[in-house]
């Protein structure tokens, strides 16, 4: 009876003798009654082994009838509503016969009681996403069966020594992620099991890189970041991981460099090495990679011309010290979807790749890149997330970026070297949410078909372009990367941006402000200021709402209206001139004086020779002085230096 739709509580069924049933499974269907957990039928069953009511909404306690079902070996209870004590649920649970307890997503309370032990046949425990919290008893070491533990997202504290794992010796899945647990053990104990997982996030392992690791050559997924690591990676670590699928190591201070030959021989489909201290270049990579992520370290020289990784569709080195070109080999890496090479030292333009067209996220940010707008961006159709702001990127915007970027949610091009006109089609841009050309050259009149980004003028939970990028870096841990801060903000890599923005400050933009700017219903925020631009400030009500607003136009002496105290007179309404055309006019003006100085200082040197008699005389005479002294040096000089050689 599984996705069955069925809502609300069961009643028991009439005329059916149901003390013989050992298999209910009412998964994913929605029970979310007023009465509770304790209105349902299927609690006073003996006879039942497999109870799976997973993700049903049950709200409130456990009802004590519950241990009735004297003969339950399977219990699936994950992602529900279920609050109380952990101890009261596992105190009605009949402990010699159940095997598999799954309770994560739960609210339960609580510590993990002693009596955990007496559940002696127990394979599976997950109690994970609750909010339990206390020390883990050492009587979890009695579960000698079990070979899945899931105990992450809790609040547990305190230590973790050999008492509790020493005899596991069938564990093959271990998760104590995002807990506040010190893992204390021998330096050279090996442990009795061989994992196939280990997420030990948050747990505290270092300051040596654990040893008993060592020992672990089956793991496929591996997470020890923020373990509070300080040391280098040792060399056992490159041939006990070999074939480890996932391996995450952010947020220590793993120090060192990456094998050159140890590296490329990998199985790895994910690397994240996040936020630690490594130096040295980046090496070719393993074959079968599909996620790299070595941001925020200290790494240095250029981008590897064979990156050697042909399935790579992630690929994140912001915030190191990497300089050079961008490779030709990067277009190559035709399954790239998400790249981030902002905060380097990267210069050159980009090359231009044909092959690239599943680009969703391009960051290049704070490089030295220049040439022109990347042409080869008119293929990728996906391409949600654009930044090139503060490079020396020139020249004109392409036309083609409104037909041809249609899913583009963030465009920043702040600070290059940009100039000409903004295009009338960026209003075909539907999408568009974060539109940002401030510092750079462009001129021109705002576009009235601005008005036209619809994005800007729904609410931000009816898009979910930037929101993909978002659930990329918390299913990835870069919680560095994008995320959400509240209903209307969104924060990258740290700078907080509205979602509906617009911001064009210090260019050389003239004309008036367009009033359908007004029809962006849900613009945050909006800078206009350090521009040429002239007339009246529409008065629609979105721009009226709109924070600090006199600070939107400051800059613009042609503008007058509310928010500014410019009165719209018919002198204010005069337009002013052209930035280009003050600029000519200043330089004129310029060369002007220094003609007109240096005539008038001519001049009166001449009349004062004419009508000064006395001081004609002197100052011939000092010339004559200055001529014999200068010709008595030289010839001496040369004299002195011809006697020398000869």
């Amino acid at each position: 009876m599984r996705l069955c739709r069925l809502q609300n509580s069961i009643p028991l069924p009439v005329h059916i003798n149901l003390t013989s049933l050992q298999y209910l499974d009412l998964g994913g269907n929605d029970f979310r009654s007023a009465a509770g957990a304790n209105s349902l039928f299927f609690w006073d069953l003996p006879s039942l082994l497999h109870l799976d009511m997973e993700g049903c909404g049950l709200q409130g306690l456990i009802p004590e009838k519950m241990g009735n079902m004297t003969s339950i070996e399977a219990l699936w209870l994950s992602l529900n509503n279920l609050n109380g004590a952990l101890s009261e649920l596992l105190h009605r649970l009949a402990g010699n016969s159940l095997s598999t307890l799954w309770l994560s997503e739960n609210n339960l309370t609580g510590s993990l009681p002693d009596q955990l032990g007496r559940f002696s046949n127990l394979t599976t425990l997950d109690l994970s996403y609750n909010r339990l919290s206390g020390g883990i008893p050492s009587s979890i070491g009695a579960l000698t069966k079990l070979t899945e533990l899931q105990l992450g997202f809790n609040n547990f504290d305190g230590t973790i020594t050999e008492a509790h794992l020493g005899k596991l010796a069938n564990l093959d899945y271990l998760e104590l992620s995002d807990n506040s647990l010190t893992m204390l053990v021998q330096e050279r104990w090996v442990p009795p099991f061989k994992l196939s997982t280990a997420a030990l996030r948050s747990c505290r392992l270092g300051p040596k890189f654990p040893r008993w690791l060592k020992s672990q050559g089956n793991i496929y997924i591996l997470d020890i970041s923020n373990a509070g690591i300080s040391d280098s990676l040792p060399q056992w670590f490159w041939i006990t991981f070999a074939r480890t699928r996932n391996m995450v190591l952010s947020r220590n201070q793993i120090s060192g460099m990456l094998s050159a030959t140890m590296l490329q021989e990998m199985e790895a489909e994910t690397i994240v090495f996040s936020d630690n201290c490594l130096v040295g270049p980046i090496p070719k990579l393993p074959r079968k990679l599909r996620a790299l992520d070595l941001s925020k370290n200290k790494l240095s020289g250029p981008l590897p011309t064979d990156f050697g990784a042909p399935l790579l569709d992630t690929l994140f080195l912001f915030k190191n010290s990497l300089s050079g070109g961008i490779p030709h080999n990067l277009c190559q890496l035709t399954n790239l979807v998400l790249v981030d090479l902002s905060e380097n030292q990267l210069h050159g333009g980009f090359p231009s790749c044909k092959e690239q067209k599943k680009i969703a996220m391009l960051n290049l940010n704070t490089n030295n890149l220049s040439g022109e707008f990347p042409t080869f961006l008119s293929k990728c159709q996906e391409l949600i997330f654009l930044d090139l702001s503060y490079n020396q990127f020139s020249g004109v915007l392409p036309t083609w970026i409104g037909d041809q970027l249609p899913s583009l949610a963030l465009l920043s091009l702040r600070s290059n070297l940009f100039s000409g006109h903004i295009p009338q089609q960026l209003g075909k841009m539907k999408k568009l949410q974060y539109l940002d050309l401030a510092s750079n050259s462009m001129s021109g009149t705002i576009p009235q078909t601005l008005g036209d980004l619809a994005a800007m003028a729904i609410s931000p939970q009816d898009d979910g372009s930037l929101a993909d990028i978002v659930d990329f870096g918390m299913s990835s841990g870069n919680t560095d990367l994008v995320t959400y801060t509240d209903s209307s903000l969104v924060t990258i890599k740290g700078q907080q941006l509205e979602f509906a923005t617009g911001i064009m400050y210090l260019n050389q933009l003239s004309g008036e402000i367009p009033a359908s700017l007004s029809d962006l219903t849900s613009l945050a925020h909006l800078n206009l200021s350090y521009n040429c631009l002239t007339g009246k400030i529409p008065s629609g009500n979105q721009l009226q709402t709109l924070n600090d607003q006199a600070s939107i136009y400051i800059g613009n002496p042609g503008l007058c209206g509310p928010p500014l105290t410019n009165s719209c007179s018919k002198a204010n309404l005069t337009p002013s001139a052209p930035l280009e055309s003050r600029e000519f006019s200043d330089s004129v003006s310029f060369f002007l004086a220094m003609c007109c100085g240096y005539v008038v200082g001519l001049w009166t040197v001449f009349c004062l020779y004419l009508f000064k008699k006395d001081w004609r005389v002197v100052s011939l005479s000092f010339s004559d002085l200055l001529y014999d002294w200068i010709y008595v040096q030289v010839a001496l000089s040369w004299a002195y230096l011809r006697g020398k050689h000869e």
